[in-house]
């Protein structure tokens, strides 16, 4: 079992690894964190719709702002537990090898 300085150590480095990736902290307490992370329109849906149809490509680059946010947690055990919303499964696993 892990202090709470212990797993504050352990986040911060965590939130340093991926702030160093894109991802921007929104709120954080001592053993929590959210993160977030602008999401870029896919490129091959855009190319076919502007290709095609002018406006429905412009107004899908419009709407498609989405975020990315992955909420973590340190455990009382100091594993790091991810809850992703908003990201493909490569970029799931991609969060534990960068």
């Amino acid at each position: 079992m892990k202090t709470i300085e212990e797993r504050k150590s352990i986040l911060d480095k965590d939130i340093f690894r991926l702030v160093n990736h894109g991802w921007r902290v929104a709120h954080r307490s001592d053993t929590k964190c959210l993160l977030v992370k602008r999401r870029k329109p896919n490129g091959c849906i855009l190319t076919v719709l502007l290709l095609l149809f002018i406006v429905p490509g412009i107004i899908y680059l419009l709407v498609d702002r989405g975020r990315s946010s992955l909420k973590m947690e340190v455990t009382e055990d100091g594993d790091i537990k991810y809850f992703p919303s908003g990201l493909s499964q490569f970029e799931q696993r991609e969060l534990t090898w960068y």
